[in-house]
């Protein structure tokens, strides 16, 4: 039983992490210019994002949510240096809120997935 969740969820982080093409399309539909940011700090920072989305699935497939507030808070020290520049603040922000919800939503709905397969399983037993 327990190598059929590990393979759903893999399967539940594969498929997150192929569709997290969404986060950038979000932040350029509400106009937050991603132009006037660096390409190097654009790349760190779906580098960044990419890790961050990997580590918030594993951490609600355990169930370990206090693990979120562990992510926040090393981004929050690791990007402190960027404080000055305001777009970069703002691309920090919305990104970083983005790809939280869009990787806690995505892990959520394939937990909820999980529960019911194994509800269905043990009441067939």
């Amino acid at each position: 039983m327990d190598s059929y969740i590990i393979i759903w969820h893999f399967c539940g982080l594969v498929f997150t992490l192929y569709f997290s093409q969404i986060v950038p399309m979000i932040l350029q539909k509400f106009e937050i210019n991603i132009k006037e940011i660096p390409y190097d700090k654009r790349k760190q920072s779906q580098l960044i994002g990419f890790c961050e989305l990997i580590l918030i699935y594993i951490f609600i497939a355990k169930g370990e949510i206090t693990g979120l507030g562990f992510i926040f808070a090393a981004k929050a020290l690791a990007r402190n240096d960027d404080s000055k520049d305001e777009n970069m603040q703002t691309y920090f922000l919305a990104g970083t809120l983005v790809n939280f919800t869009y990787a806690i939503l995505m892990a959520s709905y394939f937990k909820i997935l999980e529960n019911d397969f194994l509800h269905r399983v043990n009441s067939n037993i």
